[in-house]
């Protein structure tokens, strides 16, 4: 096993070996590796590609990670200032072991499963800084925008949660192809094991036909039903966030038209639930600003608590030395 560190050097002492290159050459052209350059650009590298000393001691020559330092190259050349220095792992190997390395590096890969995708875009879509976030907004801060991924992409991905767990198994281990698993779980949970099998051997446009007429079918039936026996909770949807937004400019703007006071009292009204269905009234601002501060004092006090009970174990154990008495060690 080679020894390695991780450590932080300029792009610019980093070099293609002379003898071969690598693996495989770098390529700006190549879609992939452009997709690669917008998600470092957004990112960073996560991954830091691997480098070895030169014989002389005066840079590093590349050793796995190739696409990775030429898009951070290009971003520096195009003045990304953050792509000054890079992280990188610093292998302790022989040029003659770093063609088999290379082909190790690439050849032994574990794959992501698209249910694992699904599990994590639902996560983030959970975590406060995307909570009023688009999802063309979310996929820009992820970087994942501009590498021919659409909202749609990212809808399906999240849709594949609805899956039964039985059914997600096997979109996993690949017995139900991907685009036939997004429209699997657009159908009700107990209809999901019904279609299974047509989703494992159906043609995609066929299956995606089926289904497609089944739903309408359903949307039929249930407009079929009367007035009475239809709960309007039961169909309330939420709009996009942009229809929040641009229904919350409509009314500020109303508000700045008219002088009517009766008018204006019912905008401010409006404009209340706008923001109150946002979350960002100052009530429910100000009782996320309490809660957060209220967070941070118990924080504060465990850490003072802590520090308090370390001071007062130091203090006994200074006075059993004092008295010739070995401390007893917590845990011990």
């Amino acid at each position: 096993m080679f020894q390695t560190n991780v450590q932080t050097i300029p792009i610019l002492d980093i070099k293609d070996d002379p003898r071969e290159g690598g693996l495989r050459k770098y390529d700006n052209t190549n879609p992939e590796v452009v997709d690669l350059k917008e998600n470092i650009k957004a990112l960073g590298i996560l991954n830091p590609p691997s480098v070895r000393w030169s014989n002389d001691g005066k840079c590093f020559f590349i050793v796995d990670g190739h696409q990775r330092i030429g898009c951070a190259r290009d971003l520096f050349n195009e003045g990304g200032r953050n792509f000054e220095k890079i992280p990188v792992n610093v292998i302790d190997i022989p040029a003659d072991d770093v063609p088999l390395a290379q082909i190790a590096a690439n050849l032994i890969k574990v794959e992501t499963k698209p249910v694992q995708y699904a599990k994590q875009l639902q996560r983030i879509l959970a975590m406060e800084r995307y909570r009023f976030m688009s999802r063309e907004e979310i996929m820009a801060s992820m970087g994942i925008a501009k590498v021919g991924k659409s909202a749609t992409w990212f809808n399906n991905q999240l849709k594949l949660n609805d899956l039964a767990p039985e059914i997600a198994q096997m979109v996993d281990e690949n017995i139900i192809g991907i685009s036939n698993a997004y429209y699997l779980a657009k159908l009700p949970p107990g209809e999901q094991f019904q279609w299974m099998e047509a989703a494992k051997t159906m043609d995609t446009n066929d299956f995606q036909a089926k289904v497609a007429n089944h739903l309408q079918e359903i949307r039929a039936t249930k407009k079929g039903q009367s007035e009475e026996s239809i709960n309007p909770l039961d169909q309330a949807r939420g709009r996009k966030l942009g229809d929040h937004k641009e229904k919350l400019s409509g009314l500020n703007a109303d508000l700045n038209k008219t002088t009517d006071a009766v008018k204006q009292s019912f905008i401010k009204g409006a404009i209340w639930h706008a923001l109150w269905s946002l979350q960002i009234d100052q009530e429910t601002l100000d009782a996320k600003k309490a809660e957060k501060d209220a967070a941070k004092r118990a924080r504060e006090d465990a850490a003072s608590a802590q520090k308090e009970q370390i001071k007062k174990l130091q203090e006994e154990a200074k006075a059993m030395l004092a008295k010739g008495q070995t401390p007893q060690l917590i845990g011990a």
